[in-house]
């Protein structure tokens, strides 16, 4: 019997209250509650008479009883609930179902903790043999009262029995209850919990998979870091290795090269005594040998001295007698060409070492070159020139003799080109040359040199060729122009630009329109020397030039004797000029004519003088 009424197990399969029906321990409290009421129903139903309220008190309280020991208490008997009495209205008489024989049974005793049951008590017997004989097929025999007598008696019988049985399962259902109450408010939040403890456990997996990946990456990084920390330290070791036998060798070699050093340091002592010594023995000896030496120099440059000075004597008497010049015009002419071939030789290179000073004398040459070629009777472009000269002087005595020289050499290029063609263009030219060395005195020699080396008749010399000297040099030396190994002009181009050449030289000495330091005193010289010179082809045609441009300032200064020279020109020089100067000396005699018919030698009519 569970709950205190009736077992399920004796209760038949097709009863409403069968086990399918009951609920254990495990089931809540509403429904142990509505199974209660069941019970109650169920044992009522049973009873196959209608049975009133009155008379089934006993049973309806004891459901009652029984119904509240599900709190843990006993309740006093109460009115039956509404639905109790609602199903009281409405009960009919039980109708009994066909069932097979009854089978007797043992009831299980019923335990707090187990479905298991306790032995029953003779009260209990009592009770379920009444219901075993309400339900039994032969109950027809056994009057109504004395069933409900045997109800009554039994269950009197068996209440205050079961009581305390019931209040102890009354109180372990309800602790099962509460504790099964409990297990469902708590299961949720258990489940929860394991939830987040899944979701825990999930994220720590990952994290650790992560970490592990990460330790795994830093295990491999920290792998590849002892190695390359390694390399380095075995380089490094290398490097030390190499560094300590490095020093090793340096100091070996220093070490080395400290022997030797010592050991040539000795040897060089060794030495030095030994020069010393010797150089003793050598300078006592040297001495000896030196004065010994001494007086033969002494005596071998006095013999030298002589036969130099006898040298000397024989070559200009040699040259003198070659050139066929007078000593004295020689002796004046030889410094100045010396005076040419030394800036030629000297001054000229060594100003052309200097990068800034051959700028400079580029810029001199051109504004020479510029100046003589545009020459006319401008005063204004004679003073450029000497403004250049000037500038010249002040950059250094070197670079005014050069540029006095490039001046005089681009003069003398000026009158064997356009002299020769217009010989009136002699005079402008012959004051540029006045100006300038009245200003700058050193300008007359290097002019004067200039002059001689491009025309030797200036001097007068007339040129001899020695016996085994080459035709070419001796042209050369006579001023024909060489180029390519043989001669560039003819005999009649050379002597035009000769007559150019000296009348620039006859236009100098006879300028008297401004001072000249080189005046018409050195052209009568000139004119009597060439006349002491033996002629030559060329010599008719150098006088008549030289008249031609000086005449006038000649017989103008010197008038009577001029005349005598003049007669001596006609009646001495011109009958033993030689053959192969017959047309000029023709020309020459000629002018003589007319100019003694005249009784004077008139200035050209196209004499150029300068303008301001």
């Amino acid at each position: 019997m569970r709950y205190g009424l009736i077992d399920d197990e004796e209760l038949p399969a097709e009863s409403p209250l069968s086990s399918t029906q009951l609920q254990g321990p495990s089931s809540s409290h509403s429904q142990s509650h509505r199974q209660g009421r069941v019970h109650g129903r169920a044992a009522t139903a049973k009873s196959p008479f209608n049975v009133p309220a009155a008379a089934s008190g006993a049973n309806t309280s004891g459901s009652r009883l029984i119904s509240s020991g599900r709190s843990g208490r006993s309740t006093p008997s109460r009115t039956p609930t509404k639905t109790s009495q609602s199903h009281d209205q409405h009960a009919t008489p039980l109708q009994t179902p066909q069932r097979t024989p009854f089978q007797p049974f043992d009831v299980q005793p019923f335990d707090a903790q187990t479905p298991s049951r306790t032995p029953a008590s003779s009260a209990t017997h009592h009770f379920s043999r009444t219901v075993r004989l309400l339900q039994s097929p032969d109950r027809g025999s056994v009057s109504r009262d004395q069933i409900l007598a045997q109800i009554d008696s039994d269950a009197t019988a068996a209440m205050p029995a079961k009581a305390s049985q019931h209040l102890a399962v009354v109180e372990a259902i309800s602790s099962r209850v509460q504790a099964q109450i409990q297990k469902q408010q708590i299961d949720p939040i258990v489940r929860s919990l394991e939830q987040m403890r899944l979701e825990f456990e999930s994220k720590a997996s990952l994290r650790k998979s992560e970490l592990n990946v990460v330790i795994e990456s830093l295990e491999q990084a920290n792998a590849r870091m002892r190695k390359s920390v390694d390399a380095k330290i075995k380089q490094l070791q290398e490097f030390e290795r190499k560094q300590a036998e490095e020093a090793q060798r340096i100091a070996d070699a220093a070490r080395k090269r400290e022997e030797e050093a010592q050991a040539e340091a000795k040897r060089q002592e060794e030495q030095r005594k030994q020069a010393e010594e010797k150089a003793a023995a050598d300078a006592a000896a040297n001495a000896a040998a030196k004065l010994k030496a001494d007086a033969a120099k002494a005596k071998a440059d006095e013999e030298k001295a002589a036969a130099d000075l006898a040298k000397k004597q024989a070559q200009t008497a040699r040259r003198a007698e070659e050139a066929a010049v007078a000593a004295a015009a020689w002796k004046e002419a030889n410094p100045c060409l010396e005076a040419v071939m030394r800036i030629k030789t000297q001054v000229r290179p060594a100003v052309m070492a200097n990068a800034a000073t051959r700028n400079s004398v580029f810029k001199f040459k051109m504004l020479i070159t510029q100046k003589t070629g545009q020459l006319t009777r401008s005063l204004k472009k004679v003073q450029a020139l000497d403004r250049n000269l000037t500038e010249a002087n002040k950059a250094g005595p070197q670079m005014f003799e050069l540029v006095m020289d490039m001046t005089a050499k681009q003069i003398i290029k000026q009158a064997s080109t356009e002299v020769a063609v217009k010989r009136n263009m002699a005079f402008p030219l012959a004051n540029v040359c006045v100006l300038l060395f009245n200003k700058h005195k050193e300008f007359l020699p290097i002019l004067l040199g200039r002059f001689i080396k491009k025309c030797p008749y200036i001097v007068p010399l007339y040129p001899r060729k020695l016996p085994d000297e080459p035709v070419l040099q001796f042209r050369k030396r006579q001023g024909y122009k060489i180029a390519d190994g043989q001669l560039s002009e003819t005999d009649v181009q050379y002597e035009e630009r000769m007559c150019g050449i000296l009348s620039l030289y006859a236009a100098i000495v006879q300028t008297d329109n401004i001072p000249n330091s080189y005046g018409i005193a050195h052209g009568w010289t000139w004119i009597a020397r060439i006349l002491n010179l033996k002629p030559r082809k060329i010599t008719p045609l150098l006088i008549h030039t030289f008249l031609d441009v000086a005449g006038h300032a000649l017989f103008t200064t010197y008038k009577s004797q001029a005349w005598k020279l003049a007669m001596y020109i006609a009646n001495v020089s011109l009958p033993i000029m030689p053959p192969s100067a017959n047309a000029s000396t023709t020309r020459l005699k000629l002018y003589l004519e007319e100019q003694v018919k005249h009784r004077t030698i008139v200035r050209d009519a196209k004499f150029i003088d300068l303008e301001p």
